[in-house]
């Protein structure tokens, strides 16, 4: 099914349900108010999903530092600063830029749960901060400084500098609705924002997201986002930044040319861009301008002195040698194969786009340095301006990757976005219109074939029909209500819980610098590289995640599947009963009883299902700041006191410790959460249990009540009979012909 085909669909459906909505009757109210509530489910989706369609996602993600705000100002505002520029992970914000009518900026600040975990964390910070001068006493604060960035977290240190730069004014700001922020043009934005995302903003703690609105053409039918950063020290923002990234057409991945592909970079392209199924990845070795310059000077007294196309191929080679070198041990064979490589220089950009009176000190250095590096110091504005802008590959970029591969990959994602929501979404949708055009139907003969006689026989014959329903069902009733205890003890023992992933799973081949005992006796240290394993914090990240989502699904779906079984056996000997006592030419048939027993049982119908994910959410956001804690990693350079035969030994005990610190702060999350799921548990069957013995106390006195309801409407119907016929007649025409414009008859 293609885009317009579907628009077509669910226009003319749209206007049908609109004319349901329309049609008012008691006898059929229930049977069309089902029809539009999952209609308008479908619908929303829908919606959505085609306003989606229109639009171009593209993610920007990378270090801190990377240049992502710099290239993004290049790529789509000319250079303009218009994106704020990041300087620690706590003022990198999520960004996200899109096309309005009026230049307006959003502002979302975090919540008092969100600030409550920073408080904990700060609270981690400062015991580790006293044990180390405890343990240090008289030790300069130099060394105190040192000890605590190692052994406090990412996440500790960055709640740390939260904290300690919130005052009054931004703590009152948690909770809060968002604050929109009208701007005049692109001019002053940067003025506008800096109090909110500024690196001495007042708002800046509490800061949790921003969204540009840009009367802007270069942004009609496109979003971007600026991410905070691949290494993003704040839970809940990188959780916002991994939702984005499943949606995203195509992805820039700016990776430092000085420091190509480390390890923080390895492990998030693998682990969270390759496991989204995102469609297109392009990795820009960003800051390229740096590595000609180390080039340069490399060179300097050498045959290559001065050859700037040689330097580029050199450096070229090197970045393309880095990438297969990484690029063989991603997971994800798609990215593996199809993974595109280039190169951009933001100041470059910026450089060819000024006046050389208007470069800042940093950007006449570079260019400085590239002149005497390659150009015997020659700094000819229009020559430099050339260099520059070929070195930020800008234009290319532009049109080779965003108005190309991007845009091409959208257009067969939203295809298959398309059908696969049509195929899924309507599943439910196709039950519920079935069940209501039999309901109308019922509604229908029963209207034509009974008078007011016919409802005074039923008043006589229903009482005793119910009387046989109550004392037939009651024992069925009892063995729901029985078998409540042993299927959550079989459900329990069924299910395993989620666990710590094993050591093999959970680490990462590494290789570190170790200072060891030199061989010649043992006087001089020596310095070698050496295998080891660290924690690979994403990968036990993923593996819980998955685990967690797979044991809520599985007890969801046990629960739900004792309900509909139980629900089934009771329908079974309702039907029994009904067969007796019900004959076929009765104009209240076995039908109309079987819609009085639906509607004594809706309150327990709502126990079947478990309330499980907002845990879920927070469950997954707490194991992602245990497994996101950098003293999980090795450091750099590592010094043992021993002989090199030795060291590997001793890295592996460093692993195991690493391992075994971080089980432990695992299992008591793991213990909480599985808790809370016995409690939820516990807590339906109790709910459950209640109603059962209602229904088993009081079904014969519940069927009275709605039978009786049933009846007054059908003797007004009786009463006005051309009336309502015509409206329920025109309620099944309505419903059956969405039922064809949804192409599900």
């Amino acid at each position: 099914m293609d885009k317009d085909n579907f628009k077509s669909i669910l226009n003319t459906s749209s206007s049908l349900a609109a004319d349901i909505k329309n049609i008012k009757h008691p006898q059929v109210d229930d049977a069309l108010n089902a029809v539009l509530t999952c209609f308008e489910e479908f619908r929303n989706g829908a919606t959505d999903l085609m306003r989606d369609s229109e639009m171009l996602k593209i993610g920007i993600v990378g270090q801190v530092k990377a240049g992502k705000s710099s290239f993004l100002n290049s790529l789509f505002f000319n250079g303009d600063d218009i994106l704020p520029k990041a300087s620690t992970p706590m003022t990198a914000g999520l960004t996200v830029l899109e096309y309005a009518d009026a230049n307006m900026f959003e502002v979302e600040y975090y919540t008092l749960d969100d600030w409550k975990r920073f408080e904990e964390l700060e609270d981690n910070y400062q015991k580790t901060l006293r044990r180390l001068k405890e343990e240090n006493q008289g030790a300069p604060d130099s060394i105190i400084n040192n000890l605590l960035e190692k052994k406090a977290s990412d996440q500790e240190r960055s709640a740390h500098e939260l904290i300690v730069s919130c005052t009054k004014e931004a703590h009152d700001k948690l909770d809060k609705p968002s604050d929109k922020v009208p701007f005049n043009s692109t001019n002053d934005i940067q003025r506008e924002l800096n109090k909110y995302v500024g690196a001495q903003g007042v708002y800046t703690p509490v800061v949790k997201s921003l969204v540009i609105h840009l009367n802007d053409e270069r942004l009609k039918d496109i979003r971007i986002v600026d991410t905070p950063g691949v290494n993003d020290p704040v839970t809940s923002r990188g959780n916002r930044t991994n939702e984005f990234l499943q949606s995203c057409h195509g992805v820039f991945f700016l990776s430092y040319s000085g420091k190509a592909l480390d390890s923080t970079d390895v492990e998030f392209m693998n682990v969270r861009i390759g496991k989204k199924g995102i469609a297109s990845v392009v990795l820009l070795f960003s800051k390229y301008d740096s590595v000609l310059q180390d080039l340069g000077l490399q060179y300097k007294g050498t045959a290559h002195e001065g050859d700037l196309d040689y330097a580029d191929a050199a450096a070229q080679q090197n970045l393309k040698k880095r990438l297969n070198e990484v690029k063989v041990n991603f997971e994800n064979e798609k990215l593996r194969n199809e993974i595109i490589m280039d190169t951009t220089s933001g100041i470059g950009y910026s450089i060819a786009k000024k006046d050389s009176s208007n470069w800042d000190s940093v950007e006449q250095n570079v260019v400085k340095q590239i002149s005497d590096f390659y150009f015997g110091g020659n700094r000819d504005e229009t020559l430099m301006k050339e260099v520059f802008m070929g070195l930020s590959n800008i234009d290319p970029i532009r049109e080779k990757y965003l108005n190309d591969v991007f845009v091409q990959k959208k257009e067969s994602i939203i295809q298959q976005k398309v059908n696969d929501f049509f195929a899924e979404s309507t599943k439910d949708l196709k039950t519920v219109l079935e069940n209501s055009v039999e309901t109308i139907k019922g509604k229908k003969t029963l209207l034509e074939s009974v008078d007011e006689e016919a409802i005074l026989e039923q008043r006589k014959v229903q009482k005793e029909i119910f009387s046989r329903l109550g004392d037939g069902l009651k024992n069925s009733v009892t063995s729901f209500l029985n078998s409540l205890q042993p299927a959550i003890e079989d459900i329990n023992e069924d299910i395993q819980s989620p666990k710590m992933p094993s050591r093999s799973d959970s680490m990462n081949s590494v290789s570190v610098s170790v200072t060891h005992k030199g061989e010649y006796l043992g006087i001089f240290d020596s310095t070698n590289m050496f295998s080891a394993e660290e924690i690979d914090g994403y990968a036990v990240e993923e593996a819980l995640t998955e685990d967690a989502k797979r044991y809520t699904k599985e007890w969801q779906d046990r629960w739900k599947s004792h309900f509909v079984e139980k629900n089934h056996e009771m329908l079974k000997e309702c039907n029994n009963i009904l067969s007796d006592v019900c004959a076929k030419d009765m104009a209240f048939n076995d039908s109309y009883y079987r819609d009085l027993l639906k509607k004594a049982f809706e309150s327990l119908e709502r126990q079947k299902t478990l309330k499980l994910k907002d845990e879920l959410d927070r469950f997954c956001e707490r194991i992602a700041g245990k497994c996101s804690d950098h003293t999980l990693k090795l450091p750099e350079q590592l010094h043992f006191d021993t002989e090199k035969e030795n060291v590997p030994s001793r890295l592996k005990q460093q692993s195991d410790n690493s391992y075994m610190e971080l089980s432990k702060t695992i299992k008591p999350e793991i213990g909480n959460f599985t808790r809370f799921v016995a409690g939820t548990v516990e807590k339906n069957m109790k709910q459950a249990s209640e109603e059962l013995k209602k229904l088993r106390d009081g079904l014969v006195a519940k069927l009275e009540v709605v039978g009786e309801e049933e009846l007054k409407k059908l003797e007004q119907d009786i009463k006005n009979k051309k009336e309502a016929l015509a409206s329920i007649n025109c309620a099944l025409e309505k419903v059956s012909a969405l039922q064809t414009s949804l192409q599900l008859d």
